[in-house]
């Protein structure tokens, strides 16, 4: 129902205002499709599944899963799925949100090769505007020159003095977050080795 009740919300927006919009709002993937309504442009930016969890931390949100950790029993993603790119990009189906799962990973690729024009990674943001000027020029002309001359402050690291074994434990436990990760950092290297010579 919030599916549907969401486009009709859209639609309804894009009717009124009778002109290209852009909308921000972090939501699990819908198939507008599915609908029967034309689909829009997605594009998203990731991040390192570490520095995301690092992030929500440093900013107040505990992690059951790095309490876990330091506690040394045996781990496992849990409630904090909810937290990671996969889901985002699988969509709205509950199997989306069962952690390591090769169908929830195997679905999100297959939405953003059909949906996302552009998928950016926060760590190579010069990268991800060349793709976005690129791919989604309509929005995003300019977006790298806009970016050096009034915008540019640098990428804010957290650093929650993680050891290298906690780290790896995390690896493990996220192994599909970081295959997801790595396959969008592949797919952003293929869309601008390219565009990238023309700048």
């Amino acid at each position: 129902m919030f599916q549907n009740e969401l486009i009709t919300s859209i639609y309804r927006k894009l009717r009124d205002e009778a002109i290209p919009l852009s909308f921000d709002r972090s939501i699990y993937f819908i198939n507008f499709t599915h609908y029967d309504k034309q689909s829009p442009t997605y594009v998203n930016i990731i991040r390192d599944p570490i520095e995301k969890l690092s992030s929500r931390t440093y900013f107040g949100k505990e992690s059951e899963l790095l309490k876990c950790i330091q506690m040394r029993t045996k781990c496992s993603i849990g409630d904090e799925i909810y937290d990671f790119n996969i889901p985002y990009f699988c969509g709205q189906h509950p199997k989306c949100r069962i952690g390591n799962s090769g169908w929830a990973l195997e679905m999100a690729k297959k939405n953003v090769e059909k949906f996302y024009p552009v998928v950016g990674i926060l760590e190579d943001l010069n990268s991800t505007l060349i793709a976005l000027e690129e791919h989604v020029p309509y929005f995003f002309k300019g977006v790298r020159q806009l970016y050096e001359k009034k915008l540019s402050v640098g990428i804010p690291r957290i650093n929650l003095q993680m050891d290298f074994s906690t780290q790896n434990i995390l690896k493990r436990i996220l192994k599909t977050e970081y295959e997801f990760y790595e396959w969008i950092k592949a797919r952003l290297k293929r869309q601008t080795q390219y565009a990238g010579n023309l700048y």
